[in-house]
């Protein structure tokens, strides 16, 4: 606890405010009240919760978490198959076909067999009905370089996709701070509803006996009475709401909290050391980069490319037209495709990409700009919740002195009970006031790292 407490006092010195050390003293105080269970619990060994370990819960076991492993499974399976895309290709492929007319040669040969020799017309036609069956095979040897930057492309694209992941995942995180700091509000004040059930039935009994003695009437005891069933009829709220709230944790977190499990503060001294780094600007920069290798991928796409085939195959002609025989044969050799001009195509991509990457700019920019904008607003309300806790301190104390005095003057039948339950009230509403706003201080720091980014860094981005 000494721990937290110096980190308090050191956040009061920082903002030059202090004046007297009896108001440093309230401030610990505060702090102290607020911790004081937490940490003797937690000594004590009974089962405790911190908002590290909700995360750390919600990273490891929600079904998000399993979509980085899924990612990172489709990410292989598309470098496998770009990287097949470079290995021989093979296919098999047949045709029968008849066609209406077909080469034909004619030709004059000679009769040797006869004197003085003669000649004779001789015709050769190639057939009409032609039967083929081959395997085609085309190996790529050069692709104007294109292979690097394809690979690149999977890889960041994958990497853009596991950032939005982790995106989703850091809304879950935010969804657990706000029922932890939830289940800490209201946990504190059915804390203090059952301090007040025990100061009300306390004041039952000695006003039980001040009505037996004529001090008081019969209507101040009927008023602490009402007032000890509202007091239960709070309590009643504030136990079904923690069933709610322990069962929306256990759903996103799979934690078990029970009434016995103890909520420790956050240790927000920590993340002052951590450097944070927001995912969207993560994102942003790979995309800038994937549209740096697709411009490269577009110039490499205009160079000349290479491809080494062969066809071989069976059937009727063959490589020989004229013949009317089935026979085997095969055809070796390598391709050269070259696109001079494409009607300025790739100039029009590059185009696109330049306005693309201008568009991701400004989209960063406007980012960060409300990012640095709620950040502004985070520090400024941390700054009001400080300066409110210092008043919260110095009315729960003004509070519980009007209370006790009224305390004496009840018991001496001054007043009524009327009287006494509304400064009971009033110190009771201005404990849970002091209560709230040092739990929603502590949020609202959590806030702001989330804002920076430095959660983001501890939980997600190590992943």
């Amino acid at each position: 606890m000494n721990y937290y407490l110096q980190i308090l006092q050191t956040k009061m010195l920082s903002t030059g405010k202090v004046r007297v050390q009896g108001t440093i003293k309230k401030w610990v105080v505060i702090a102290g009240g607020l911790l004081m269970v937490c940490c003797i619990d937690a000594i004590q060994g009974q089962e405790v919760i911190d908002l590290n370990q909700c995360w750390k819960q919600v990273v490891e076991t929600h079904v998000l978490s399993s979509n980085s492993r899924i990612l990172g499974d489709i990410e292989q399976l598309k470098i496998t198959q770009t990287r097949h895309q470079w290995y021989p290709q093979l296919g098999l492929n047949g045709q029968a076909i008849y066609q209406s007319d077909a080469i034909s040669l004619s030709l004059m040969l000679p009769n040797p067999t006869t004197q003085p020799v003669s000649f004779t017309r001789r015709s050769i036609e190639s057939p009409r009905d032609q039967y083929k069956l081959y395997l085609d095979i085309q190996q790529p040897l050069y692709l104007g370089g294109t292979r690097k930057y394809v690979l690149q492309n999977v890889s960041t694209s994958s990497r853009i996709d596991q950032y939005r992941n982790a995106i989703d995942l850091r809304k879950l995180i935010e969804q657990v701070n706000n029922l932890y700091f939830q289940i800490m509000l209201t946990r504190k004040k059915q804390e203090l509803g059952r301090f007040i059930l025990s100061t009300l039935k306390e004041k039952e009994k000695s006003i039980a006996a001040a009505v037996r003695n004529g001090i008081l009437q019969e209507s101040d005891i009927d008023a602490i009475r009402v007032e000890i069933l509202k007091t239960n009829q709070n309590l009643s709220e504030y136990r079904y709401l923690l069933e709610g709230l322990y069962a929306n944790l256990y759903d996103l977190t799979g934690i078990q909290a029970r009434d016995s499990t103890q909520f420790l503060p956050p240790a927000i001294a920590i993340f002052d050391s951590i450097p944070g780094e927001k995912l969207e600007n993560l994102s942003f920069r790979e995309q800038q980069m994937m549209l740096d290798n697709t411009s490269m991928l577009t110039s490499a796409r205009q160079r000349p490319s290479l491809v080494a085939f062969m066809q071989a195959g069976y059937g009727r002609p063959a490589l020989n037209m004229l013949s009317t025989n089935f026979e085997p044969y095969y055809i070796v050799g390598i391709s050269l495709r070259w696109t001079i001009f494409d009607w300025n195509s790739s100039r029009n991509e590059q185009q696109q990409i330049m306005l693309q990457k201008q568009m991701i700019e400004h989209q960063q920019a406007t980012f960060t700009q409300n990012i640095r904008m709620a950040c502004r607003l985070s520090q400024s309300r941390t700054e009001q919740l400080r300066e409110s806790l210092r008043t919260d301190s110095a009315i729960v104390d003004l509070r519980g002195n009007i209370t006790h005095r009224s305390a004496n003057r009840l018991e001496k039948g001054i007043i009524t009970a009327t009287d006494y339950i509304s400064d009971l009230n009033a110190e009771h509403q201005a404990r849970i006031q002091l209560e709230t706003d040092a739990i929603l201080w502590m949020q609202e720091k959590v806030n702001y790292y989330m804002l920076t980014g430095t959660i983001e860094s501890l939980v997600l981005q190590k992943k």
